[in-house]
């Protein structure tokens, strides 16, 4: 299979064919073509999340399916870890967009168009969706009977999501000014679960608090 990278500069030198054949196109993939070749091989929103989705999705698949039996601080340890871990690293690379121009910050997974505000809002909430599905689920399986530390297990992933929604926040919300007014609805599923581990930091980033 091919490598995002390698996806990103075969879509690039496709455009860059077209773009030529047809100048007088004008749409919002108009000013991408020099950006597209230079951003080629880094990062950007799409291919952040994009990375993030996949590597999240065995490990939230784990808290998904637990059972009473196994959804104990040592059953559910090895997946909160593989969540946290994928969500430290994402919230690096994002941190590393800093100073980016928002053409390359914004720039589609194929390399030939930028991103809207709704698109990029659906694309992080997609994320942040898997994640706290993820968590309600362990939640709604113990209810009332849930151990302190099995609680806190929960609160810990919350509280890493917060650490990336508020990078996600200062970076791409500095190019997209309307990112967390659009975010917010997309995210009204799950707005119970953030609010019932108390995760203060991702509600005042959402203005819910």
């Amino acid at each position: 299979m091919f490598s995002f990278s390698t996806i990103a500069v075969f879509a690039t030198l496709a455009f860059s064919a077209l773009t030529s054949a047809l100048p007088n196109v004008v749409d919002r993939s108009a000013a991408v073509p020099e950006v597209a070749r230079a951003v080629a091989a880094q990062d950007t929103v799409a291919l952040i999340f994009n990375d993030a989705q996949t590597q999240l999705l065995p490990f939230t698949n784990q808290l998904k399916f637990a059972t009473k039996q196994n959804a104990t601080v040592e059953g559910l340890t090895p997946a909160i870890n593989g969540i946290q871990g994928v969500l430290t690293s994402t919230t690096t690379r994002i941190h590393g967009l800093r100073g980016k121009p928002a053409e390359i910050i914004l720039l589609a997974l194929d390399g030939t168009v930028i991103l809207t505000v709704a698109e990029v809002a659906k694309i992080i909430a997609s994320v942040l969706i898997l994640v706290f599905d993820a968590l309600a689920a362990v939640k709604a399986l113990l209810g009332l009977a849930i151990a302190p530390a099995v609680f806190l297990l929960l609160v810990g992933v919350g509280n890493v999501v917060g650490t990336l929604l508020q990078a996600v926040t200062l970076i791409v919300g500095a190019v997209l000014i309307d990112l967390t007014t659009v975010l917010v609805p997309l995210l009204g599923s799950v707005i119970g679960i953030i609010q019932g581990l108390g995760l203060t930091l991702i509600l005042t980033l959402l203005g819910l608090l």
